[in-house]
């Protein structure tokens, strides 16, 4: 059970007017309204009188700085998930203090190659020495401001909070924002986000250098841009922040673009002085596509002068209207290229439009040429021959359309100097790469599975490569019925949960006197690799009929995602013609399999059961039948609410020992807590009573027990549920989407003028009280 308590909002509006503003702002710049907000929530203590918390980091937060006030002795226990386990660490005894409080994520999950990534969530577990009720409050601020697209604006920060600029956008194309610092001890770092917190731009700075983000929006609505600063010196920090809306130019196919990035940061005046001021970089954006069947590339050059009079040189930044999976958030798809020239390779395979931004100064110059390929398909399921007899690096590049799911295997005769990747935009508009490793045999070549789409292929030759490859791809069907030609691959797609035993039977139905060797693997549609396998398979003549000899193969698969399907993918990699004696081989044969994918957990527990977990929780008992086994082991499947802390007790009769793992499904991958894990809650004995606890970051747990058991009688495994009621950290509300504050105060009260750089606040104050019912 939840609950989050009182939650209280608490609005303060700013106005910094300072006395060096002028000084600092050109005249043109507005020194914004800082808009402090902060919000308090009661933190309440479960019957146990501990205070447990549910933390769940989202993509966005807009905490600028975070406190907890404690009761006297206050110590507490952090358990932060990972993918196949927790960790854990305590600290105390603290209070009674309000001091800064910074809430810690989680570690990273990631679905896969084809998937996201993101945070899993944290528990923590405040508590008393004393055994008395933990009193605590959460308190939060958030500093924000207002940007307005063409405007600048000069705002002062302090270190140790972060800030947040709110910018409102309709229909704009391309946006231009540029970021100065006025002092060189300060380092600070840009981040925006669009209304659904994705990140859409980003760069850093030091030393009082300007920099520009250039982003593509992703539509009308709210976007917030973040800002860390961390100085070394004291003092003010001080950024300039403009946004400008862009029209990129198109450039045509078969156009090529000169231009000139002008200014620089250093100038010779009379008497030969050199002198130096801070300036903007000069940003050059323009827009290209490809037909949606067509392989394109944009070449580009940079002509730098020999005194590098920029600190930022040239360089190029290609983006694209799709996004990239990085890290634990969803970023709008970028490349930055930094070298002399370089060539991008791309098919609009989506209708998706793509963005070049020049950047530099101090006349350095640059060429675009925009190119559409013809005959630029990549041969599938034959060989090709590449060299690069150029004394620099080359690449070239290939297209392929996949009409349906397939399994690609690359090999090669030979390969010196040569690597290659492929990419794709999905139809959710998610950019997914592989690096293709290709094989001497194909055999021991890596399987890929590449869902349906048009993809672009790069090779990237060194001076002097060469080789000879062969691009294997084969279709992935529905049909249980699966034909794969010797040497390439075949896939049958089943539906599959998590985390689940199924049995896979793989039956050879060619209706011919042949031996098949036969590399199996399952994938699920993130592209993680779940089971590989090799099997020999043949089939047996009883008089003028043919009987199928199946391969059988069970097996537990944890980390099949919940809600998607899973591929089985085949390779007949030899096929040997029983009749012409040893080693007699058939070459581009087709064979024929049926494929069986069956859930089936019956081999290996006991008993299974389900519960539906209520606000009061449940319990089940199973019975341990007389004879048993030395060994049993039995599974309870769990659905409950979302970031509640549970206490889970058991009690045994004519069991020796027992361990027991949990399961969970979190954005759609299985996370595991094995017994080493639930250990670190665990008191009593495993032979009688026992107790531990956990947190729940699914609507579905999985709890497998191990049961040793001591066949003295029959006996039982009682097993009790319990939820102690938690408290979901709400922290600050969401900039995105909503106005910038409860109430804008300074629209409703007079700023009372007190003299020239003096410091005016103006401070209107109201309190909100929300109670969160319990779940």
């Amino acid at each position: 059970m939840k609950d989050s308590g009182r939650y209280i909002i608490i609005s303060v509006a700013i106005m910094f007017a300072l006395t060096f503003a002028s000084l600092v702002a050109p005249v043109s710049a507005v020194n914004p309204t800082i808009n402090e907000n902060q919000y308090v929530q009661e933190l309440l203590p479960a019957a146990n009188n501990r205070t447990y918390v549910y933390y769940d980091c989202l993509p966005v937060r807009s905490d600028s700085r975070t406190y907890l006030s404690f009761a006297d002795g206050v110590s507490y226990w952090r358990y932060w998930y990972g993918t196949s386990s927790w960790s854990w660490a305590g600290s105390g005894s603290w209070g009674p203090v309000e001091r800064q409080f910074n809430w810690q994520i989680g570690s990273s999950i990631t679905q896969g190659p084809l998937g996201r990534g993101f945070t899993l969530p944290s528990f923590y577990d405040f508590y008393t020495g004393s055994g008395e009720p933990v009193g605590i409050n959460s308190s939060v601020i958030q500093r924000s401001f207002n940007l307005n697209l063409g405007q600048h604006k000069t705002v002062v920060m302090e270190q140790g909070y972060t800030y947040f600029g709110v910018l409102t956008l309709g229909n704009e194309d391309f946006v231009h924002l540029t970021v100065a610092s006025r002092q060189d001890s300060v380092s600070w770092t840009a981040r925006v986000y669009d209304p659904q917190e994705r990140q859409v731009g980003s760069t850093s700075g030091s030393g009082g250098d300007v920099a520009v983000i250039p982003f593509k929006p992703s539509g009308g609505g709210t976007y917030v841009v973040q800002f860390t600063v961390s100085q070394s010196t004291t003092g003010p920090v001080v950024l300039d922040v403009l946004p400008e809306a862009i029209a990129p130019r198109w450039i045509a196919h078969g156009e090529v673009i000169q231009g000139v990035l002008p200014e620089s940061e250093w100038a010779i005046k009379e008497g030969s002085n050199v002198v130096h001021s801070e300036k903007a970089p000069t940003v050059h954006t323009y827009k290209f596509r490809s037909p949606i069947d067509q392989l394109a590339k944009l070449a580009f050059s940079f002509n730098q002068p020999e005194f590098s009079i920029s600190p930022v040189g040239v360089q190029a930044m290609i983006s694209s209207s799709a996004f990239e999976a990085v890290s634990q958030r969803l970023q709008r798809f970028s490349r930055t290229y930094t070298s002399d020239g370089d060539t991008f390779y791309y098919q609009s395979g989506r209708d998706e439009e793509y963005y070049i931004s020049v950047i530099g100064s101090g006349n350095g110059e640059y060429t675009l040429f925009h190119e559409l390929l013809d005959s630029a398909e990549l041969p599938v399921n034959e060989d090709f021959y590449l060299e690069n007899t150029n004394a620099y690096t080359e690449k070239r590049g290939f297209s392929m359309f996949l009409e349906q799911d397939g399994i690609l295997r690359a090999n090669h005769t030979w390969s010196s100097g040569v690597t290659w990747s492929c990419w794709s935009v999905t139809d959710d508009m998610l950019y997914i790469d592989y690096s293709i490793t290709t094989s001497g045999t194909f055999s021991a070549s890596q399987f890929y599975y590449l869902p349906a789409g048009h993809y672009v292929f790069e090779a990237t030759l060194s001076s002097g490569a060469n080789g000879v490859y062969e691009f294997n791809v084969g279709p992935v069907g529905d049909s249980s019925s699966v034909d794969a030609v010797s040497s390439n691959s075949a896939g049958y797609r089943v539906p599959a949960s998590a985390p689940d035993h199924f049995n896979l039977t793989i039956s050879l139905m060619t209706q011919d006197n042949i031996t098949v060797t036969t590399q199996y693997r399952v994938f699920d549609v993130f592209g993680n690799t779940l089971y590989s396998g090799l099997t020999v398979l043949a089939n047996i003549q009883s008089g003028g009929s043919w009987i199928a000899n199946p391969f059988n193969d069970t097996e537990e698969y944890p980390f099949i995602t919940s809600y998607t399907d899973v591929i089985v993918a085949l390779s007949p990699t030899q096929v040997l013609n029983n009749t012409a004696g040893p080693g007699n081989e058939y070459i581009n044969y087709t064979v024929n399999y049926e494929v069986e994918w069956l859930k089936d957990s019956s081999w290996q527990y006991d008993e299974v059961s389900q519960i539906a977990l209520s606000e009061t929780g449940g319990a089940y008992n199973f019975t341990l039948e007389d004879p048993g086994s030395a060994s049993e082991a039995y599974r309870i499947e769990l659905t409950g609410p979302i970031g509640v802390w549970w206490n889970v007790t058991a009690n045994v009769t004519d069991v020796s020992s027992y361990t027991l793992n949990a399961r969970q499904v979190y954005q759609n991958v299985t996370q595991e807590l094995p017994w080493a894990s639930l250990q670190a809650t665990f008191s009593g004995s495993t032979s009688g009573f026992m107790s531990l606890q956990f947190g729940s970051i699914s609507n579905t747990t999985v709890l497998t027990f191990s049961v040793n058991r001591a066949l003295a009688a029959e006996g039982f495994l009682y097993v009790e549920f319990q939820p102690l009621a938690t408290n979901e950290y709400v922290g600050a509300e969401s900039l995105i989407g909503r106005p910038l504050g409860p109430l804008d105060f300074l629209a409703q009260n007079a700023l009372i003028i007190v003299g020239a750089g003096a410091v005016i606040v103006v401070i209107a104050g109201v309190v909100f009280y929300r109670r969160r019912t319990a779940l």
